[in-house]
C-alpha cells in the first residue's frame, strides 16, 4: 500500500489544525475554523481510504483552460464567501454578491463547460496512436534510416508511460544509439 504525496500533505495540514484548535487561536472566527479543520480532515481520511481501496483514484496533471477557468472561479468563490463571513455580512458589503456570482458563474461553466469540445482540430493523429503501434511506426522509420521521426516516436511512447516506469531507461538508451547512428 504506498501512501500518495496527497495524503501527506493533509496529514500535515490536519496536525496544523488540530494544533490551531486546541490552542484556540483565531477565536473570533471559531465557527469558520472548526468548518476548516473538518474540511481538511475529511480529505485527509479520503486520501487514506482512497490508498486503501484497490480502486484508488489517479491524479491527473493534464491541465487546460478550462481547469483553470474552474479553479480561479473556486478560488474567488471561496475567498468572497470567507471574507463576507469575516466581515459580519455587511448589508453593502460587495462580497456576497460577487460570491453568489461567482458560485453561479462556476456552475454554469462546470455544468455546460463539458459539453463543449476542448480539443483542438488541428490535434496530430499520431498523439492516438498506443505504444505498439508507435513501436511499429518506429521500427519501420528505423528501416528507412528516418532516425528523426523514430526518435520522435521513442519520445512519444515515453510520454504514454508512468514516469516511475522502467522502460524510460530502456527508451533513453535507445534515443542514444540511434543518436550515434546519426553521426556515422
Amino acid at each position: 500500500m504506498g501512501v500518495s504525496m496527497l495524503t501527506w500533505i493533509f496529514g500535515g495540514a490536519t496536525l496544523v489544525s488540530l494544533l490551531i484548535q486546541i490552542l484556540g487561536a483565531f477565536s473570533e472566527y471559531k465557527e469558520v475554523r472548526n468548518s476548516i479543520s473538518f474540511v481538511i480532515f475529511g480529505i485527509f481520511l479520503g486520501t487514506i481510504i482512497g490508498a486503501i481501496s484497490p480502486s484508488s483514484f489517479v491524479l491527473s496533471l493534464n491541465i487546460t483552460w478550462f481547469h483553470l477557468l474552474l479553479i480561479a472561479l473556486g478560488v474567488i468563490v471561496v475567498g468572497c464567501v470567507c471574507i463576507s463571513e469575516m466581515r459580519e455580512n455587511k448589508p453593502n458589503d460587495g462580497f456576497t454578491g460577487l460570491a453568489i456570482f461567482s458560485a453561479s458563474l462556476f456552475f454554469l461553466v462546470l455544468v455546460f463547460g463539458s459539453m463543449t469540445n476542448l480539443e483542438s482540430p488541428s490535434e496530430k493523429p499520431e498523439e492516438q496512436f498506443s505504444i505498439e503501434e508507435l513501436v511499429a511506426i518506429k521500427d519501420f522509420n528505423l528501416e528507412r534510416q528516418n532516425y528523426e521521426k523514430a526518435i520522435s516516436r521513442l519520445k512519444q511512447i515515453r510520454a504514454k508511460i508512468p514516469v516511475r516506469d522502467p522502460r524510460h531507461d530502456i527508451i533513453d538508451d535507445e534515443i542514444k544509439k540511434i543518436q550515434n547512428e546519426q553521426l556515422k
